[in-house]
């Protein structure tokens, strides 16, 4: 879910969006990428190609996963602390 997020969709897309694609939109390619990349990576699994993950460097692979973790967590921050971003708020009338 958190990588909806950073795709700059609701985060109700990953739990529903994937599984109930209604038509074809923004929601439905990023559904579509979701399971080809899934499964691309499960034919990678098992032919064998996990020693290719040898080349990248430890610090490259740090610095990735710290970057997305920041994302997940900067976006999670107006919510966890009850506010409106400007861009929800020219969309919605909730905030």
């Amino acid at each position: 879910m958190g990588y909806t997020s950073i795709a700059g969709m609701p985060v109700v897309t990953g739990l529903y969006k994937m599984l109930v694609p209604k038509r074809c939109s923004r929601w439905s390619l990023a559904s579509l990428a979701a399971l080809v990349t899934a499964g691309l990576l499960l034919l990678a699994r098992l032919i064998g190609l996990a020693f290719l993950a040898d080349f990248l460097s430890r610090a490259v692979l740090i610095g990735f996963l710290t970057g997305v973790g920041i994302q997940v967590a900067a976006a999670q921050l107006a919510g966890m602390l009850g506010v409106c971003p400007v861009a929800e708020r020219e969309r919605s009338t909730r905030c």
